[in-house]
């Protein structure tokens, strides 16, 4: 469900997935997209003293565990700042414990970044050219302060966004 708006950014949304006891589950995000996983729990009723090691594979890396769960001892398990995966990837879940384990985290959209960067470039090209139109009106006197302010830090926004790197 993308919106056809460019100037609209997507916040993250949930993503959830169970996977049952002797069952694996595949997840792919969607193009432009990545699903960060956060989180990884119990279901109901594991076997007691049960360890429930979590699996991960994807087509490029073999299967690797990313964490292991225990019922009174470690419930759940967070990944710090998460495991990404984008649009592309093919993902394999899967563990060796009696009961589900739900994998929890959210839905990032990787355009985000690039519409924030295009926004931030046309904003500047029509600073640039409103600011210019305003440099003939700059005898008017009767300005409201607030508006100079304003102008004045859109002029220095587009003067450092033109200034090279390399400038000293």
């Amino acid at each position: 469900l993308r919106s056809s708006h460019f100037s609209s950014a997507k916040m993250p949304q949930f993503f959830g997935l169970e996977v049952p006891k002797g069952e694996a589950k595949k997840f792919a995000a969607d193009e432009g997209d990545s699903i960060v996983l956060c989180q990884a729990a119990l279901g109901l009723k594991p076997k007691a003293g049960e360890r429930v090691t979590v699996f991960i594979k994807t087509q490029d890396s073999p299967e690797l565990a990313i964490g292991s769960l225990t019922m009174g001892t470690c419930d759940q398990f967070t990944l710090g700042t998460g495991l990404s995966f984008s649009a592309g990837e093919t993902v394999t879940v899967r563990h060796n414990g009696s009961t589900s384990v739900f994998l929890t985290g959210r839905i990032e959209d990787d355009f985000e970044d690039d519409l924030d960067l295009l926004n931030d470039d046309e904003d500047d090209e029509a600073s640039l050219s409103s600011d210019s139109d305003d440099d003939e009106d700059s005898d008017d006197s009767d300005e409201d302060p607030k508006d100079v302010k304003v102008k004045t830090q859109k002029l220095a926004a587009a003067a450092a966004a033109a200034k090279p790197d390399d400038a000293e």
